[in-house]
């Protein structure tokens, strides 16, 4: 599971407002509200939650979380004083995070489209309530903060666990903005969630948010930019292995070619391979993302060998 931690700061004012929510959280509702079949749904109330606080039948991949501490440094100003029912508050929360690029031209810094080849200028970072009230917005220009930022803008496509419609999610993101025990100030807490299932989810119905979740947390890859043939980038973002035939294969090793038939130098391979089995390992490896390596290992195409993590 991956783990990312950072630290940000916020003006005391800031900070102290952000208390409200607890407030309103903790205080009891006078009248129960009807639900439709139509309403936001709760993967909490309807399958209830772990002693780890996550919805139970769902798997964690990944665990961001961001400390939120007052600018003050002399913490005794803003401290509040010890609360237990607060201090244990978690409140559920959306979370968005936008990209904000400026242009060397513009004098005013006015936000410009976000373009396709250069990173962002300045990434924003919002917290609003499950009723959608806005609670904070973070501008950040801090490049150490944007990987962190990355995972929440991308986690926070998914669906929330306490507010989402129709079916139940495959992948979806938990959010919870926590009191510190020293009442100084803020942890945000984000999990992103993975349906636990002996079924494997039809990649068809899978969105490019669900998608980009499984590459960077479970195959633990680098996510590709969609093709234009939607199967193909699925199977990619999958690493689904391509199908074939055997007329591909025997088209691809019958006729000779010089490249593909290259000698395979492995200490443990103790015969001498003909040119047309020679260009059937590689053919064969290449199916799989595979290539011999100069000292006969086996090793992905275009990249050094390195140890291969196992998730699960």
């Amino acid at each position: 599971m991956s783990v990312v931690v950072e630290e940000i700061t916020l003006p005391d004012a800031t900070i102290e407002s952000l208390y409200s929510i607890f407030q309103q959280c903790d205080d009891r509702p006078t009248k129960r509200r009807k639900t439709t079949k139509r309403g936001a749904r709760s993967l909490t109330q309807e399958n209830g939650v772990s002693t780890a606080g996550v919805p139970l039948s769902y798997i964690p991949l990944a665990r961001l979380t961001m400390r939120i501490k007052p600018s003050n440094t002399n913490t005794n100003k803003c401290q509040r004083p010890y609360d237990p029912d607060l201090s244990t508050s978690r409140v559920p929360i959306l979370i968005d995070v936008r990209n904000v690029h400026f242009l060397d031209e513009d004098l005013d810094n006015a936000p410009q489209p976000d373009p396709a080849d250069d990173g962002p200028g300045r990434m924003e970072l919002e917290l609003s309530s499950l009723d959608e009230r806005e609670l904070l917005i973070y501008p950040c220009e801090d490049l150490q903060l944007f990987d962190l930022l990355g995972q929440l803008q991308a986690a926070s496509k998914l669906a929330h666990v306490d507010k989402f419609s129709k079916k139940v999610p495959t992948a979806c993101y938990q959010a919870h903005l926590c009191a510190l025990p020293d009442g100084a100030g803020f942890s945000l807490e984000t999990v992103v969630l993975w349906k636990d299932s002996i079924e494997v989810p039809d990649s068809n119905r899978l969105g490019v948010a669900d998608l980009e979740a499984f590459t960077k947390y479970v195959r633990q890859e680098k996510c590709v930019r969609p093709s234009a043939d939607p199967r193909e980038y699925r199977e990619s973002m999958l690493g689904t292995p391509k199908e074939w035939s055997p007329r591909d294969f025997y088209k691809n090793v019958h006729v000779p070619e010089v490249k593909d038939s290259s000698n395979i130098k492995c200490p443990d391979l103790k015969c001498k391979l003909f040119p047309f089995q020679q260009r059937a390992v590689h053919w064969l490896l290449q199916r799989e993302g595979r290539e011999v390596g100069p000292n006969g290992s086996i090793m992905r195409m275009g990249e050094l060998p390195k140890i291969i993590f196992s998730w699960f």
